[in-house]
């Protein structure tokens, strides 16, 4: 009991000082998660059998958390020996059922899924377990008084708190936030009013006038700058070829062609693309511009095994993300026996950067088209 009282005392105090400050306060104590979760693996987890294991699963990390990890260079060596043991596997995946591919069958369905990225569960939980801490305080009198005055909790942190609380604390929730959000909806409505054409110099003020309403709605959560700014161009999206602007980016060799297109609409986005992929796949000479350019990020590879492409298309598929993975693995296994203590110094060369291709590879990448 005494270490219970301790552990409910010390989240009480925590939840107490968030209550204090504007916004949800689940989302101010779960917005350092990612640095704890990235601290840890990188002195000490990387390596571990349940880190690797759940990463095999994720096919590495997510869209969001590829991007930070490849914008640093901290965790290079322990970034490169975890994506080794990745692509290995994956490639073990891939290169060792020859039978089943004659048949048909295609590799291993554990490819066709894939779980949550780890850092995004290691995230999830710490937001679950500060609903649940937050859910008890608001049946005391303490926690309760203290709610909305002025911290209050976002929709999303919301619906995870509701159903661990009484009927009472319920209906006293809904009515707090039936008036919080009515109030909002009135500011946006007067905002409304009173704007006209922003100028590019306006939209930072903009942005500060919304920003209440969309925390209350969406939550705190700023992203990982995972996607890019929309381009502005003079060009009419009606006089644009969607068609050879993917035919363009599936022979270039610096991104996944199929992470192009999907800025706005992700997931149909996704899979729009990934049906012209197969539509274009037909022909020989597609074929041979896949294999010359980027190929897919593991993402979007599993996602085509889903959709049980023909026979030949899913072993074309195949043959170039077994191509691809097989360079990137010898450029991981360059770059990790060239730092190693016991190696003769000798020069140093792109292998070096593999760790960050092979976090794109597995994450994908949302780069900017040009023009």
């Amino acid at each position: 009991m005494r270490g219970k009282r301790i552990s409910r005392g010390h989240q009480d105090a925590q939840l107490l000082a968030a209550l204090d400050e504007e916004g949800c306060p689940v989302c101010h104590l779960i917005a350092g998660s990612d640095d704890h979760y990235l601290f840890w693996f990188f002195n000490e987890n990387y390596y571990e059998p349940f880190s690797l294991d759940g990463l095999t699963r994720s096919l590495g990390f997510c869209l969001a958390h590829g991007a930070r990890l490849t914008r640093s260079s901290v965790g290079a060596y322990q970034l490169a020996a975890v994506h080794e043991v990745l692509v290995r596997r994956i490639r073990e995946m891939l290169l060792h059922h020859p039978a089943a591919q004659r048949r048909g069958e295609g590799p291993r369905p554990a490819l066709a899924t894939y779980d949550v990225c780890p850092a995004c569960q290691d995230r999830e939980s710490q937001a679950a377990r500060t609903a649940f801490w937050l859910a008890a305080l608001l049946e005391e009198p303490g926690g309760a008084d203290r709610y909305a005055r002025p911290g209050i909790l976002c929709f999303p942190h919301l619906r995870a708190v509701l159903p661990r609380v009484s009927q009472v604390t319920f209906e006293r929730l809904l009515a707090v936030h039936e008036s919080a959000m009515a109030c909002a909806l009135q500011s946006l409505r007067e905002l409304t009013i009173e704007l006209g054409p922003i100028a590019s110099e306006g939209r930072q003020d903009l942005v500060k006038a919304l920003l209440p309403s969309l925390r209350l709605a969406l939550g705190h959560d700023k992203g990982n700058g995972a996607y890019p700014v929309p381009h502005e161009s003079g060009v009419s999206p009606r006089s644009r070829d969607p068609v050879g602007d993917f035919l363009e980016a599936l022979g270039r060799g610096e991104a996944c062609p199929v992470c192009l297109p999907v800025c706005e609409r992700l997931a149909v986005a996704r899979d729009r693309a990934l049906s012209l992929l197969f539509g274009l796949l037909e022909g020989r000479q597609h074929r041979a511009t896949l294999e010359s350019g980027y190929g897919l990020c593991l993402k979007h590879f599993s996602r085509t095994l889903a959709f049980h492409p023909a026979p030949a298309i899913r072993s074309a598929l195949v043959e170039v993300e077994a191509a691809k993975l097989a360079r990137l693995h010898w450029e991981l296994e360059e770059s990790l026996r060239k730092v190693a203590w016991n190696v003769r110094p000798e020069p140093k060369g792109t292998e070096q950067t593999a760790w960050r291709r092979a976090v794109l590879r597995f994450s994908g990448s949302l780069k900017q088209r040009a023009g």
